[in-house]
Protein backbone atom coordinates (compact mmCIF):
# COMPACT_ATOMS: atom_id res chain seq x y z
CA UNK A 1 0.00 0.00 0.00
CA UNK A 2 1.01 3.55 -0.72
CA UNK A 3 -0.40 6.78 -0.32
CA UNK A 4 -0.26 8.55 -3.83
CA UNK A 5 -0.18 12.17 -2.34
CA UNK A 6 1.18 13.60 -5.69
CA UNK A 7 0.28 13.58 -8.93
CA UNK A 8 3.26 12.55 -10.87
CA UNK A 9 2.40 13.01 -14.53
CA UNK A 10 5.81 14.62 -15.94
CA UNK A 11 6.78 17.78 -17.53
CA UNK A 12 4.36 18.16 -19.70
CA UNK A 13 2.23 19.50 -16.70
CA UNK A 14 5.36 21.62 -15.02
CA UNK A 15 6.97 20.23 -12.60
CA UNK A 16 6.78 21.18 -8.49
CA UNK A 17 6.87 21.16 -5.12
CA UNK A 18 5.06 22.58 -2.29
CA UNK A 19 2.27 24.02 -2.37
CA UNK A 20 0.68 22.28 -5.65
CA UNK A 21 2.41 18.94 -6.34
CA UNK A 22 3.44 17.37 -9.51
CA UNK A 23 6.40 14.93 -10.18
CA UNK A 24 8.39 13.00 -13.11
CA UNK A 25 6.44 10.30 -13.81
CA UNK A 26 9.43 7.70 -13.68
CA UNK A 27 8.12 7.96 -9.96
CA UNK A 28 5.51 5.59 -11.06
CA UNK A 29 7.28 3.10 -12.12
CA UNK A 30 9.90 3.04 -8.82
CA UNK A 31 7.18 2.80 -6.83
CA UNK A 32 5.80 -0.35 -8.72
CA UNK A 33 8.88 -1.83 -9.19
CA UNK A 34 9.38 -1.48 -5.21
CA UNK A 35 6.43 -3.67 -4.65
CA UNK A 36 3.33 -1.80 -3.84
CA UNK A 37 0.25 -2.86 -5.33
CA UNK A 38 -2.32 -0.63 -3.78
CA UNK A 39 -2.17 3.13 -4.47
CA UNK A 40 -4.27 5.26 -3.20
CA UNK A 41 -5.07 8.28 -5.56
CA UNK A 42 -7.14 10.04 -3.12
CA UNK A 43 -5.78 13.08 -1.20
CA UNK A 44 -5.53 16.68 -0.35
CA UNK A 45 -3.30 17.24 -3.42
CA UNK A 46 -5.45 15.07 -5.75
CA UNK A 47 -6.79 18.26 -7.88
CA UNK A 48 -3.34 20.39 -8.07
CA UNK A 49 -2.94 20.22 -12.13
CA UNK A 50 -7.06 20.25 -12.38
CA UNK A 51 -9.36 17.07 -13.31
CA UNK A 52 -7.22 16.57 -16.29
CA UNK A 53 -4.15 15.97 -14.35
CA UNK A 54 -5.57 13.25 -12.28
CA UNK A 55 -7.28 11.95 -15.33
CA UNK A 56 -3.61 11.76 -16.60
CA UNK A 57 -1.92 10.04 -13.94
CA UNK A 58 -4.93 7.65 -13.60
CA UNK A 59 -4.72 6.55 -17.24
CA UNK A 60 -1.01 6.79 -16.63
CA UNK A 61 -1.05 3.64 -13.78
CA UNK A 62 -3.56 1.94 -15.44
CA UNK A 63 -2.11 1.57 -19.09
CA UNK A 64 1.45 0.84 -17.92
CA UNK A 65 0.43 -1.05 -14.24
CA UNK A 66 -2.77 -3.05 -14.88
CA UNK A 67 -2.06 -4.88 -12.01
CA UNK A 68 -1.93 -1.90 -9.45
CA UNK A 69 -5.56 -1.36 -7.72
CA UNK A 70 -6.52 2.30 -7.43
CA UNK A 71 -8.63 3.64 -5.04
CA UNK A 72 -10.05 7.55 -4.30
CA UNK A 73 -10.61 8.37 -7.70
CA UNK A 74 -12.19 7.73 -10.97
CA UNK A 75 -12.30 8.19 -14.76
CA UNK A 76 -16.11 8.10 -15.34
CA UNK A 77 -19.29 7.37 -13.50
CA UNK A 78 -19.11 3.82 -14.24
CA UNK A 79 -15.25 3.41 -13.30
CA UNK A 80 -16.72 4.47 -9.67
CA UNK A 81 -19.45 2.09 -9.23
CA UNK A 82 -17.39 -0.77 -9.96
CA UNK A 83 -16.50 -2.77 -6.95
CA UNK A 84 -12.54 -3.26 -6.21
CA UNK A 85 -12.15 -6.65 -5.26
CA UNK A 86 -8.74 -9.24 -5.91
CA UNK A 87 -8.88 -12.49 -4.48
CA UNK A 88 -5.60 -13.42 -2.67
CA UNK A 89 -4.85 -16.48 -1.73
CA UNK A 90 -8.45 -17.47 -1.72
CA UNK A 91 -9.69 -14.47 -0.05
CA UNK A 92 -11.60 -11.53 -1.74
CA UNK A 93 -10.31 -8.39 -0.95
CA UNK A 94 -11.85 -5.28 -1.33
CA UNK A 95 -10.65 -2.04 -1.13
CA UNK A 96 -12.04 1.61 -0.63
CA UNK A 97 -9.85 5.11 -0.25
CA UNK A 98 -11.19 8.77 0.24
CA UNK A 99 -10.01 12.19 1.19
CA UNK A 100 -10.76 15.03 3.66
CA UNK A 101 -10.51 17.59 1.11
CA UNK A 102 -8.71 18.98 -2.23
CA UNK A 103 -6.99 22.22 -0.55
CA UNK A 104 -9.38 24.48 -1.78
CA UNK A 105 -10.17 23.27 -5.53
CA UNK A 106 -13.12 21.51 -5.95
CA UNK A 107 -14.38 18.86 -8.09
CA UNK A 108 -15.54 19.29 -11.45
CA UNK A 109 -19.60 19.78 -11.50
CA UNK A 110 -19.66 18.38 -14.60
CA UNK A 111 -17.33 15.02 -13.03
CA UNK A 112 -18.68 14.44 -9.83
CA UNK A 113 -17.28 10.97 -9.80
CA UNK A 114 -13.89 11.96 -10.08
CA UNK A 115 -12.63 11.60 -6.44
CA UNK A 116 -13.99 9.91 -3.49
CA UNK A 117 -14.73 12.70 -0.33
CA UNK A 118 -15.08 11.70 2.88
CA UNK A 119 -19.25 11.41 3.24
CA UNK A 120 -20.53 9.19 5.81
CA UNK A 121 -23.47 8.33 3.86
CA UNK A 122 -21.67 7.31 0.77
CA UNK A 123 -18.81 5.79 2.65
CA UNK A 124 -21.50 3.44 4.61
CA UNK A 125 -23.36 2.39 1.05
CA UNK A 126 -19.92 1.88 -0.67
CA UNK A 127 -19.04 -0.46 2.62
CA UNK A 128 -22.10 -2.09 2.25
CA UNK A 129 -21.78 -2.92 -1.50
CA UNK A 130 -18.07 -3.91 -1.30
CA UNK A 131 -19.06 -6.37 1.96
CA UNK A 132 -21.65 -8.32 -0.28
CA UNK A 133 -18.76 -9.36 -2.71
CA UNK A 134 -15.73 -9.52 -0.58
CA UNK A 135 -14.26 -11.04 2.68
CA UNK A 136 -12.11 -8.45 3.91
CA UNK A 137 -12.38 -4.84 3.81
CA UNK A 138 -9.57 -2.30 3.62
CA UNK A 139 -9.86 1.41 3.61
CA UNK A 140 -7.57 4.08 2.83
CA UNK A 141 -8.79 7.62 4.85
CA UNK A 142 -6.70 10.79 3.56
CA UNK A 143 -7.71 12.65 7.04
CA UNK A 144 -6.09 14.69 10.10
CA UNK A 145 -4.36 17.58 10.98
CA UNK A 146 -0.80 16.74 9.81
CA UNK A 147 2.07 17.07 11.91
CA UNK A 148 -0.03 15.87 15.18
CA UNK A 149 1.42 13.36 16.84
CA UNK A 150 -2.31 12.15 18.25
CA UNK A 151 -5.14 11.41 15.99
CA UNK A 152 -7.89 13.66 16.46
CA UNK A 153 -11.88 13.01 17.77
CA UNK A 154 -12.86 13.16 13.93
CA UNK A 155 -10.85 10.38 12.34
CA UNK A 156 -11.49 8.49 15.48
CA UNK A 157 -15.11 9.48 14.95
CA UNK A 158 -14.87 8.07 11.34
CA UNK A 159 -12.84 5.02 11.75
CA UNK A 160 -15.82 3.79 14.41
CA UNK A 161 -18.05 4.28 11.83
CA UNK A 162 -16.02 3.00 9.13
CA UNK A 163 -15.27 -0.33 11.07
CA UNK A 164 -19.36 -0.54 12.30
CA UNK A 165 -19.90 -0.83 8.35
CA UNK A 166 -17.72 -3.46 7.68
CA UNK A 167 -14.06 -2.29 7.13
CA UNK A 168 -12.07 -4.62 8.56
CA UNK A 169 -8.26 -2.83 7.79
CA UNK A 170 -8.60 0.71 7.89
CA UNK A 171 -5.35 2.88 6.63
CA UNK A 172 -5.18 6.46 8.08
CA UNK A 173 -2.70 8.77 6.55
CA UNK A 174 -1.77 12.57 6.20
CA UNK A 175 -0.62 13.13 9.33
CA UNK A 176 3.09 12.98 8.10
CA UNK A 177 4.08 11.18 11.32
CA UNK A 178 3.48 7.56 12.90
CA UNK A 179 0.72 8.10 15.62
CA UNK A 180 -1.05 5.69 17.89
CA UNK A 181 -2.38 2.54 17.03
CA UNK A 182 -6.19 2.72 17.99
CA UNK A 183 -7.91 -0.42 19.04
CA UNK A 184 -11.84 0.15 17.70
CA UNK A 185 -13.94 -2.58 17.76
CA UNK A 186 -11.63 -5.55 17.85
CA UNK A 187 -9.73 -3.39 14.98
CA UNK A 188 -6.54 -2.09 14.71
CA UNK A 189 -5.77 1.49 13.34
CA UNK A 190 -2.84 3.13 12.70
CA UNK A 191 -2.65 6.81 11.89
CA UNK A 192 -0.24 8.17 9.62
Amino acid sequence: YINFETLCIGEEYELSGYPTFNGPIEILSSVNKAGFDWWSLSSNHSMDRGAEGLLTQIDLVRKNYPDVITTGSHTSQKDKKRTLVKEINGIKVGFLGYTYGLNGFNVPEDKPWLVDLIDKDQMKKDMEALSKVSDVQLVSMHWGEEYHSEPDDEPKHLARELSDAGADIIIGNHAHNIQPIERINNHTICFY
